[in-house]
């Protein structure tokens, strides 16, 4: 078990300023939410759901002269599945923060989000912490690398939130928690108290077992699927040729030309899932006219990545020849 480190400690101290935020641990049985939950049903992936007692690190600019830092704060994690969907965080906000918090995937600490969600700060609770819920857009991502949850705020004295914390290096083996005081050097939180006057820059994290906090945060994803796709005269056939169920299935098919291009058809449709070696016939579209048309179609789903083909075929009045 590691010491408080000089980033926690500070938290307490802020008590002493009388900022009303408690440091102990609320179940929400109304999760605050970013956007509307998608169709398909994720699976949980990576978690540290262990509060120390009061343990938590601050993201935003607290009230302590010794301080003048908008702190941004970060926790890697090491994917299983290929696709994230959302993370839950256990959050609360000081009573005087009214600017939003600002929730961010990335491969590299300091470089481009991968994904980016911005929450008004309504959306998170004062005084308890609770878990909050964030919709990230869809990302693939590659499992066994390290990715980062990135939470910023805007630099306004007064304007923080609190990220519940663990200082046992055990709670989660695949990351820990991160700190920033200018958004591109960081810091991994050591057992040692951290210099925050003088931040040594470290562009890796910390061997797994080695002295650093942990936020507590959950991560959601899908395995991805892999489908495969035949196109002949009288449709498209699509099947799962993996041991994944392809989620949310759609495809788009558009065919267009013909003498004068007056052909123009468009086909598209959903389907709710498709089980592994399992096969759905969809038909091109009906189609009229004469001369030689360009097929286009597109099959995706919610775990599965876009497959685009391309076919050229000739149309005589109601049949499609020589399709290739």
């Amino acid at each position: 078990m590691k010491t408080i480190s000089l980033l926690v400690v500070s938290m307490l101290v802020v008590g002493l300023c009388s900022v009303p935020l408690q440091a102990h641990a609320v179940l929400s049985s109304t999760t605050p939410k970013a956007t509307v939950s998608p169709v398909y049903t994720d699976q949980l992936d990576q978690k540290q759901e262990v509060m120390t007692p009061n343990s938590f690190i601050p993201i935003g600019h607290l009230p302590i002269v010794e301080l003048p830092y908008n702190i941004q704060v970060a926790q890697s994690f090491i994917p299983t599945k290929a696709l994230l969907t959302r993370v839950q965080l256990e959050l609360a906000k000081n009573a005087s923060t009214t600017l939003p918090l600002t929730v961010a995937i990335r491969q590299v600490l300091s470089g481009s989000n991968l994904a980016q969600i911005v929450v008004p700060a309504a959306q998170i609770p004062t005084s308890n912490f609770s878990w909050v819920e964030f919709n990230l857009p869809d990302s693939w991502v590659v499992p066994g690398t390290t990715y980062y949850i990135v939470c910023t705020t805007e630099n306004v004295t007064n304007n923080w939130y609190g990220w519940c914390a663990n200082n046992d290096s055990d709670s989660y083996p695949n990351g820990c928690a991160w700190y920033s005081l200018d958004g591109i050097n960081w810091n991994s939180t050591p057992e040692s108290e951290p210099n925050l006057q003088g931040v040594s820059p470290q562009t890796q994290p910390r061997p797994i077992g080695d002295g650093t906090w942990d936020t507590c945060f959950r991560t959601y994803g899908l395995p991805e699927a892999s489908l495969t796709c035949t196109v002949n005269m009288h449709g498209l056939t699509i099947t799962n040729a993996g041991n994944v169920t392809a989620q949310d299935l759609w495809w788009n098919i558009t065919i267009v030309g013909g003498i004068f291009g007056l052909i123009n058809v468009h086909t598209n449709g959903t389907m709710a899932d498709l089980a592994p070696g399992n096969s759905t016939a969809i038909k091109l579209g009906s189609v009229f006219g004469l001369g030689a048309v360009t097929i286009t179609i597109q099959v995706g789903g919610a775990n599965v990545k876009t497959i685009e083909i391309s076919k050229i075929a000739t149309v005589i009045f109601f049949f499609i020849v020589g399709l290739k």
